[in-house]
């Protein structure tokens, strides 16, 4: 083999060359497959979690198999494997570059200098050897690629229950926002450097009507075995704090999210879940925290939305498995749904009975495994229960992921937040058609939508931002840090401010009064 390519050695045929010579190409083509393998596993880890390790490193092997096909010179009737395979080839190096930003863009943060180094040499080392070998090896572009998205993703596993105490001075920095409920007090004592291990921090927050208590639900970290143990870790799922962020009790386990709010019957109704389980709380809503009822489903029940006036608490499970149904006054089981959604985020206007699950199924697998289409999201009806699928007709479907979206059900409008593309898709309500797309950025997870501002907030989940969008002129006009893992945002009860969770705690950022906003040019 004489030459190179991006994708292999080509040349004439081995037997031209001595013995001694053939053998050394041999042992570096074995030595640039193995490369190849280890970088589009590291490239691919995402599929783990999906199919499992052997599902990843079946990947991983056809993706070798390609890339030996690509670079051998075929004859006779095989020679359309090589270009086959080059297509092919050149599609997944499109896929792995576009993660590599993605990723890189949402996770950086989390990789250390000496690490980027290492990957940027690789990238050096691959780059040069498209011409001339290292050792007689080249390495494949891949490598570097796979292991900066394996870096990026190691790291999100890595922070998730941590807090660097350089975020939380830099949250600090910015006197418009106010931590509200911290998730340590030994915040007070951060110092730049110091990394602190928590216990659980928040998913979401609700606010007591008249101001005199805050239930926040809460997740544990992924990692106990990182960073100071802080001395005053959250110790249940579901806590309750005074309004100058003091924590007074703390009940429940699993991992919690939805929180519905029952005026009527006086009560809050808490989803969880942990692995393949999920849970069902009822707690006071006006009395001190305790539990008074729990019942338990199948799936995880991680979303979904609670209609007062059918008396009915529908519940996805975290599996697109389908609509688990209770009676809210007595937890009593309603028969269940076919509905293969499992949305990040759902919005619902009780008095219309109608609502948006914040869910697309990304990628090809997505909606062969689910029964249906591709989509941007999922409008209904909640009583009777009946979807609607949104942006069914536009490209972006073939490839969105989708956290967090808001409706408007007075001007019948949805934005819908395509998390891995970054980007915004307006799309009309009532007939699923996209109208217009905002370029946003990746990462957008949770989004409520200020009617009286004419505001969409949204947080960035890895990031750690809060951002407002004019939804007339489609821009951003506003952004504030609130720490990472931001999953939530809302409006107060008085609509003079924002409620975000992170890993800080909850962050209040307040809001100009309405009409007062200036006029962009």
């Amino acid at each position: 083999m004489a030459g190179g390519t991006l994708f292999g050695r080509t040349g004439p045929s081995a037997g031209r060359a001595s013995a001694p010579t053939r053998r050394r190409r041999r042992v570096s083509l074995v030595a640039e497959l193995v490369l190849f393998f280890v970088g589009a596993t590291l490239g691919s880890v995402f599929l783990r979690s999906s199919f499992g390790w052997p599902g990843l490193a079946s990947a991983a092997g056809l993706a070798t198999a390609l890339q030996y096909a690509a670079g051998t010179r075929w004859t006779g009737r095989a020679r359309l494997v090589r270009p086959v395979a080059v297509a092919a080839l050149c599609g997944l190096y499109v896929v792995w570059v576009y993660l590599a930003l993605v990723f890189g863009w949402m996770l950086a943060w989390t990789v250390s200098r000496p690490l980027v180094a290492v990957i940027l040499s690789l990238a050096v080392v691959a780059l040069i050897g498209w011409r001339r070998p290292v050792g007689g090896v080249r390495v494949p572009p891949v490598l570097p690629l796979g292991a900066w998205i394996a870096l990026c993703l190691l790291g999100w596993v890595r922070e998730d229950g941590l807090i660097r105490c350089a975020d939380y001075l830099r949250f600090r920095s910015d006197p418009a926002v106010t931590l509200a409920i911290p998730t340590t007090q030994a915040l007070a004592g951060c110092t730049a450097g110091e990394t602190l291990r928590l216990g659980r921090y928040p998913r979401r927050v609700w606010e007591a009507p008249d101001g005199s208590r805050y239930v926040v639900v809460t997740q544990p970290g992924v990692d106990p075995s990182l960073g100071t143990p802080v001395p005053d870790p959250i110790a249940g799922s579901i806590c309750e704090f005074a309004p100058d962020g003091s924590r007074r009790n703390c009940v429940g386990e699993y991992k919690t999210q939805v929180i519905f709010d029952s005026e009527s019957l006086d009560r809050l109704f808490i989803g969880g879940w942990e692995g393949h389980k999920g849970i069902l709380y009822a707690v006071p809503r006006t009395d001190a925290l305790r539990i008074e009822q729990e019942v338990h489903t199948e799936g995880g029940t991680g979303e979904g939305y609670y209609d007062p006036e059918a008396d009915e608490i529908a519940l996805l499970a975290d599996e697109c498995s389908g609509l688990t149904r209770f009676r809210a006054s007595d937890l009593s089981p309603l028969p269940a749904l076919p509905a293969p959604f499992c949305p990040g985020e759902t919005h619902y206007d009780a008095k219309r009975h109608e609502g948006i699950f914040c869910f697309a199924p990304v990628g090809p697998l997505g909606p062969l495994l689910l029964g249906t289409g591709d989509y941007l999201s999922v409008a209904f009806h909640g009583s009777p229960f009946s979807p609607r699928l949104l942006g069914a007709s536009h490209p972006l479907r073939y490839g969105a992921m989708v956290w967090g979206c808001e409706f408007d059900p007075v001007r019948r409008v949805a934005w819908i937040a395509i998390a891995n593309l970054g980007v915004i898709a307006v799309t009309d309500y009532d007939t699923g058609e996209v109208l217009d797309t905002w370029w946003a950025e990746p990462g957008l997870r949770s989004a409520v939508f200020d009617a009286s501002r004419r505001r969409l907030y949204l947080s960035n989940f890895l990031r750690g931002d809060v951002l407002a969008f004019d939804v007339d002129r489609g821009r951003e006009v506003g952004r504030w840090f609130v720490g990472r893992f931001a999953r939530y945002v809302g409006l107060t009860r008085d609509r003079t401010a924002l409620l975000a969770t992170s890993n800080l705690g909850v962050v209040r950022i307040p809001l100009p009064p309405s009409g007062s906003e200036p006029q962009l040019p």
